[in-house]
């Protein structure tokens, strides 16, 4: 039956009134991200997350975003639904890590106008939502997605070497600038997913924002930053020091050949981080014959409090395993 006029008005203003009390608080007075963070439950989360990556950086005329092939495909998004089926059913995957369902161009970084750009984005919400509703409903996805955006329109991402006419999802100064960020946020909220990993935003300049973003939406939408975050200077062995205090207050990803490269478990005695207070992933950005045997490599992960994020079984599994023991 078509509603009347009136109870129209009535839905039209509720969802107005949900509107401006959930984002529009970000251009607003409130309480502040550390506060927002405490009065959660908990937002640490440990569990591993499955790595399945949707970008290889390999361009050709009809696939101008670098996407993987199956899912450039026309049938792309039954391709991915099927890959998160089999890591669920034979591998206990809960918790996925979706890497750019949008692609990214090759001249610059991720694009931080992704929503509005992504291939398949009607699809991929209404089938990802079915799959959450109807089938698997207890796994959550995060998406890794761009940070800087000029227009949440474009595909374009921050060339590497200016930031000029950029501005950074999460920031909401202007009207322009937050219409930008209820676009690319909601639109990815729109697949019914639990998190976004934002690519490039730990640096000094970016890091406190998305720590408030973190905070405000605490317990509706996980916000991940990418690459730890810095402190500044360099400790006895000549390694970048972490900024301890960003990383007890909301998740961090980096890669393993990051790791490897700042030499934080390696160049030097191990740091150490505290798996109570800290949720730290690595991304095993290598492949099975350069990591070796993958049980070890989650062995060593957990020991030093990280967090592995990887498509490898066998990694996967162990990490699994290793996490279920210390719940």
């Amino acid at each position: 039956m078509k509603p009347s006029r009136l109870e129209s008005f009535c839905i039209l203003a509720g969802c107005v009134f949900l509107l401006m009390v959930g984002l529009v608080s970000m251009s607003t007075a409130g309480p502040t991200a550390d506060q927002r963070v405490a009065e959660s439950s908990s937002w640490v989360d440990r569990q591993p997350m499955y790595l399945i990556s949707l970008y290889t950086g390999i361009y050709t005329d009809g696939n101008p975003m670098g996407l993987v092939p199956q899912y450039n495909a026309p049938d792309g998004v039954d391709w991915l639904l099927d890959r998160i089926r089999v890591a669920y059913k034979e591998h206990g995957a809960r918790r996925f890590f979706i890497n750019r369902p949008m692609g990214c161009l090759p001249t610059g970084h991720v694009p931080g106008g992704s929503w509005l750009t992504t291939p398949k984005r009607y699809e991929l919400a209404e089938k990802l939502v079915a799959l959450q509703l109807d089938e698997l409903t207890d796994i959550e996805v995060i998406f890794f997605v761009g940070t800087d955006t000029q227009d949440p329109r474009s595909n374009e991402g921050r060339p590497r070497e200016s930031s000029e006419g950029f501005y950074s999802i999460g920031d909401t100064s202007t009207p322009e600038r937050l219409t930008g960020t209820r676009a690319t946020i909601g639109g990815w909220i729109s697949t019914g997913a639990s998190g976004l990993a934002f690519d490039h935003s730990a640096t000094t300049e970016e890091y406190q924002q998305y720590l408030d973003l973190h905070g405000q939406l605490a317990g509706f939408c996980e916000i991940i930053g990418e690459a730890y975050p810095l402190s500044g200077g360099f400790d006895l062995y000549g390694r970048r020091k972490i900024n301890m205090e960003a990383v007890e207050r909301m998740p961090y990803i980096a890669t393993l050949t990051n790791i490897f490269d700042q030499g934080w478990l390696t160049g030097g005695p191990p740091i150490r981080f505290d798996p109570e207070t800290t949720q730290l992933y690595v991304w095993i950005n290598l492949s099975s014959e350069q990591i070796g045997n993958g049980v070890m490599m989650a062995r060593w992960l957990h020991a030093n409090g990280l967090i592995a994020v990887s498509g490898n079984p066998e990694l996967f599994m162990e990490a699994m395993r290793l996490w279920e023991e210390k719940r």
